[in-house]
């Protein structure tokens, strides 16, 4: 079992540090994902990369995964489902982009 306190402290940590770096326009949102948010995800206890080789209806994590909102159709970064179920879903920013 990991401890996620202490990895999400290291990824905190390594943030601040680079933070100058992580705000530049050239870093990009697939590289947050990679460097950051898949690690954190893992760290809360979801399979994120299909260790446990799941079939794709099953899986913990859906990457961009279709769904309809308002008769259009979005695919957002990150599908957290529970048993085939779609409890939430993530969508990433890279760090230079303002709300």
């Amino acid at each position: 079992m990991t401890n996620a306190p202490e990895i999400i402290r290291e990824l905190v940590g390594q943030f601040e540090t680079n933070l100058r770096a992580y705000k530049s326009p050239t870093y990009k949102e697939e590289q947050l994902k990679h460097d950051f948010l898949n690690k954190f995800f893992k760290a809360l206890g979801w399979d994120v990369y299909n260790e446990k080789n799941a079939a794709p209806q099953h899986r913990d994590v859906i990457f961009e995964d279709s769904i309809k909102i308002g008769g259009g159709t979005k695919a957002p970064d990150y599908c957290f489902t529970l048993a085939g179920k779609r409890m939430f879903f993530v969508e990433a920013k890279k760090p230079s982009v303002d709300n």
